[in-house]
């Protein structure tokens, strides 16, 4: 009788056991297929906008996540000739996209590329850096990120298929150092005529000064990688306050710096 029961007993536990086995091979399959899912969302510019009478073209960029898609960013483009001006980091760099579009309100012959929301931290998404293949403060070149990589890969698209001779990024920050002056880092360009290109308001320009804003990472795997001759301007916060005085005096100073310094280089 004994024998029965531990004969019982043990049957019992060895079926406790593999049902217990089954459901954590049940949860752990769930949890790899999750990670999976997160680590290989499939991602496609999946709309396309033109509004009738203008120029600008919307990219609404989404990932797949089961049944549903979800919007996780989107490119503003408006073709033009060989000079480029973009703003990658809009709107966590405030008003950025705003000022490009100002900005090529007033230089109607040039390019123009405003990325939206893909800086913007969600539930579903990372802080993506845009114009390199990494996330805000967690990758480098030497480790990118596949999710932001693809990201990198669709921006500098526009960049490519735009045979761009001068490139212009446009950035904000609130560092109290870099107050009261732009920041100008420099590629393929000789400092002096970056700096002779921009006045009206203090500058530094990578070169000639020294800046906090080098754009290293973006010269290393990034936008201005892809360029012969770039520059990457840092705007402090009071500037990019829209209709001040200050705002509007900015748009004066970069308006005429992209066109001397397009001229100088014959963009």
């Amino acid at each position: 009788m004994k024998a029965r029961i531990s004969q019982q007993t043990s049957y019992y536990l060895k079926m406790a056991l593999s049902v217990v086995s089954l459901l954590s091979l049940v949860v752990l399959i769930s949890i790899l297929t999750s990670s999976c899912t997160n680590e290989s969302r499939v991602r496609s510019i999946d709309f396309y906008s033109q509004d009738a009478g203008s120029a600008w073209r919307v990219y609404e960029y989404s990932f797949s996540l089961g049944d549903s898609r979800q919007k996780e960013g989107s490119f503003e483009y408006r073709p033009g000739k060989s000079v480029l001006l973009a703003a990658p980091h809009n709107p966590f760099d405030k008003n950025t996209g705003r000022i490009v579009k100002d900005l090529c309100q007033r230089l109607k012959d040039i390019s123009c590329l405003v990325a939206n929301d893909f800086r913007l931290a969600t539930n579903n998404s990372y802080q993506h850096n845009v114009n390199r293949p990494t996330r805000l403060n967690i990758d480098n070149c030497d480790n990118p990120n596949p999710w932001s990589n693809v990201i990198y890969e669709e921006y500098a698209r526009f960049i490519e298929d735009g045979e761009v001779s001068l490139y212009v990024e446009i950035h904000g920050n609130s560092r109290e150092r870099s107050k009261g002056f732009i920041e100008i880092a420099v590629k393929g360009i000789d400092s002096e005529v970056v700096k002779s290109s921009f006045v009206g308001y203090p500058t530094k320009v990578e070169g000639k000064e020294s800046l906090f804003y080098r754009a290293s990472e973006a010269k290393k795997c990034g936008s201005l990688a892809v360029v012969d001759q770039a520059v990457h301007i840092e705007l402090e916060k009071k500037l990019r306050v829209i209709g001040t005085d200050e705002y509007n005096a900015m748009l004066s100073v970069l308006e005429s710096g992209i066109k001397r310094l397009s001229s100088s280089l014959g963009s």
